[in-house]
């Protein structure tokens, strides 16, 4: 009797490791599958600036991104400690019409400045001015869509989740270098951005917007030359007569250090790190 309960219960362990071993292989099959589809982007910076004859030490950007499939999630922790989503939405392709049909949290399009915030991106703190819609802070809440046309791409949205439930469609055609956006408020503005490669390791970007809608020119541009030896240049004018000017120095292939001045008597100095 006693053998046959030993056995029972070896049985029993026996399946018992069985289901367990089925249930770690489900999980390392899992992890696999959605590790490998799984995209993750990380930077931050830190900063130190002078303005006034005051210093003070900062952190500008701490981001992460995460896309799984077609869904997105976009993270931004600020010097306080305050975490804000930026993104979070989920696209939809449709395929042969070059249409792509994306739902929740987004940028909108108007402009080129709301990837400027993104150290990566825009390795200089300072920008010489922003032209930009003045409903949203850069996103919102709504449905968008992007599509190929011919010559030019059309990326329109549109919300009535904004000051609260008020309507809101913003649209911008772009072709190339050039691109023209346009809102629901009366908001017109041209924008350019464009890099320009000499051989290798010698590119020079240059990007700016001028506001359509003002009664006063209004605009801001921008040029970033990158050289071979790792040194990146760039200055920048305004239509407030103000000049930004920098230097910076790639220290390793995902941590840079930047200098940049303007002539608002603010200077600042910055280390960014791409975290992953």
């Amino acid at each position: 009797l006693v053998e046959d309960q030993q056995d029972k219960l070896k049985q029993k362990k026996g399946k018992n490791m069985k289901k367990l071993t089925a249930l770690l292989v489900t999980l390392i099959m899992f992890t696999s599958i959605v590790t490998a589809q799984t995209q993750f982007n990380g930077e931050m910076s830190t900063a130190i600036i002078n303005q006034d004859n005051q210093t003070d030490v900062t952190m500008p950007y701490v981001g992460i991104d995460v896309g799984v499939n077609d869904w997105k999630l976009g993270i931004n922790v600020s010097s306080d400690l305050t975490f804000k989503v930026e993104e979070m939405n989920f696209t939809y392709n449709m395929g042969m019409l070059n249409t792509d049909i994306i739902f929740g949290l987004q940028p909108t399009p108007y402009g080129i400045t709301w990837d400027l915030r993104k150290p990566t991106v825009n390795m200089f703190s300072t920008v010489p001015g922003t032209i930009s819609s003045t409903v949203t802070d850069g996103t919102a809440n709504g449905i968008g869509l992007s599509t190929d046309l011919w010559l030019a791409t059309l990326d329109v949205f549109y919300s009535n989740d904004i000051n609260p439930y008020e309507e809101y469609l913003a649209y911008r055609v772009s072709s190339g270098m050039f691109g023209v956006s346009f809102d629901n408020q009366n908001n017109k503005t041209f924008d350019w951005k464009t890099d320009i490669v000499f051989g290798d390791s010698l590119s020079l970007n240059v990007m700016g917007e001028y506001d359509l809608d003002s009664d006063e020119d209004s605009y801001w541009t921008r040029a970033t030359l990158n050289t071979p030896n790792n040194f990146i240049f760039t200055g920048g004018y305004n239509s407030d007569e103000d000049f930004e000017y920098g230097v910076g120095y790639k220290l390793e292939k995902d941590l840079f250090f930047i200098v940049d001045c303007s002539d608002s008597d603010v200077w600042t100095i910055r280390f960014t790190k791409t975290l992953f």
